[in-house]
């Protein structure tokens, strides 16, 4: 492995980070040295005059293992060198394998009546078996999508639980058979946890004040309620878009939020509906273009739905910035983040958006350059167990860095684990690295061992 010099760059070293100038060192995978390294004639030159070089972003809640390759690119070119996928189920380490790109790769294995469990009430017994499964398959967690395939408010409680004995990451979406993922479908996971360690995905995802009209005061109540939970890790997404996946069986979403989307927008919660509200301009579909996923027009998204049978992944205008900064900059009263990391629910979805909008923030003086870093890189790492390895640019961590141009926001090299993995907007072929909760070989793939914390 060649080693590299990331040279006179404006770097942020150390957790809390600091603002540097000067050099790192690259040898055998981790940064050897930083400051003023010396000179190395084997060593590959970066120049980072005039941009910033930060750890390698940690994106907590990402979907790109089981969709088209192209979710393998987009992360690297947003900067992400380590990434959790939230829905994928045994054959992921098959298909990690399949697309590399350098990334350091973590998934959740999916709880869903009628695919992973039978019913919306499935017993301890049965429980216990899907969690043994998600192991089986390397999986760093369980996650249950709430209002999308929602479960008894009995059995969430009790899976909660279940996890938390067993001490395997849960990550929840909102929502149960008795209520959907609005600010009310968040607050009752307060009771539903009962003291016991889980995730909470994209917490302003329930603040769009469909509940209550005022998103903002949705956006203080669940703040209010994690001051409550400090077991609770969270994250939460800067991008104005929700997106999600659909599929359709028998001519209606699967999703019951895909329903309830299309319903609160005006039109039927059917895929005739979801014809016209692409139609309207109200959704718009993302589809391939020039190797990646981007939103695609009117007329090409309704052919890519057509073709598709409706299914496909479309994107809405939700989300107030307002609001997003008031839960992502909220603290706790020893001054830390109340929502734990920035994330982006991205990967194949296109609002991989973390270094552009996060540094737009920076620059407004919402957030200091270290409490961005804190929220995209050092606490994320944390989240995942990764704590010890990544996160931060420190003398024997993972050489996982991003190069970025402060003005645009955009990436211009990534390296992970020592290797180059993207150079201005060309993504290399380097293996993907599997981390889980169990060590092991997992369909040929050998996986390192994850310990986060947060659910001992």
């Amino acid at each position: 492995m060649k080693p590299i010099i990331i040279s006179n760059g404006r770097m942020l070293v150390g957790n809390p980070a600091v603002e540097i100038i000067g050099d790192i060192l690259i040898e055998d995978g981790k940064i050897s040295a930083i400051g003023t390294v010396g000179s190395h004639a084997e060593a590959e030159i970066i120049d980072a005059k005039n941009s910033l070089v930060l750890p390698g972003l940690v994106d907590t809640h990402t979907h790109y293992i089981a969709g088209a390759n192209a979710g393998y690119s987009m992360l690297p070119l947003a900067g992400v060198t380590t990434a959790l996928d939230a829905i994928c189920n045994g054959t992921a380490p098959e298909t990690i394998q399949k697309t590399p790109t350098g990334l350091n790769i973590l998934f959740l294995y999916l709880i869903k009546p009628g695919l992973t469990v039978k019913s919306v009430n499935p017993k301890d017994s049965e429980l216990s078996q899907v969690l043994d499964k998600a192991l089986k398959a390397g999986a760093f967690g369980i996650k249950l999508a709430g209002a999308h395939f929602p479960i008894t408010p009995d059995a969430t409680g009790r899976l909660i639980a279940l996890c938390a004995r067993r001490k395997i990451p849960l990550m929840i979406h909102a929502g149960t058979t008795e209520n959907t993922d609005d600010i009310n479908g968040l607050l009752a996971l307060e009771a539903l946890a009962d003291g016991n360690p889980l995730h909470i995905a994209h917490v302003n995802s329930y603040c769009l004040g469909v509940a209550t009209g005022d998103s903002i005061a949705e956006a203080v109540s669940a703040i209010n309620m994690l001051k409550r939970m400090p077991h609770v890790v969270s994250e939460s997404i800067l991008s104005p878009l929700d997106c999600m996946g659909t599929r359709m069986i028998n001519g209606v979403p699967e999703s019951l939020v895909m329903i309830n989307w299309l319903e609160q927008s005006g039109f039927p919660g059917t895929y005739k509906g979801l014809e016209a509200a692409i139609a309207a301009e109200v959704f718009r579909v993302s589809g391939p273009k020039n190797g990646v996923f981007d939103f695609l027009d009117r007329d090409a998204g309704l052919a890519r739905c057509r073709e598709r049978d409706g299914q496909v992944t479309i994107g809405i205008s939700r989300h107030t910035m307002s609001k997003n900064i008031v839960v992502a900059t909220a603290k706790r009263d020893n001054g830390d983040f109340v929502v734990d990391a920035i994330s982006t629910d991205g990967g194949i979805v296109p609002r991989n958006v973390t270094l552009d909008y996060g540094l737009k923030l920076v620059n407004a003086g919402v957030f200091t350059m270290s409490e961005f870093v804190h929220k995209a890189c050092s606490r994320g790492a944390w989240m995942l167990g990764l704590s010890e390895q990544k996160g931060q640019l420190s003398v024997g961590y993972d050489a996982d860095i991003v190069v970025a141009d402060p003005v645009t926001g955009q990436a211009q090299v990534v390296i992970s684990n020592g290797l180059k993995i993207m150079d201005n907007g060309i993504v290399y072929n380097n293996n993907n690295k599997l981390y889980s909760l169990k060590q092991g070989v997992y369909s040929g793939l050998a996986a390192s061992k994850v310990e986060p914390e947060w659910v001992h």
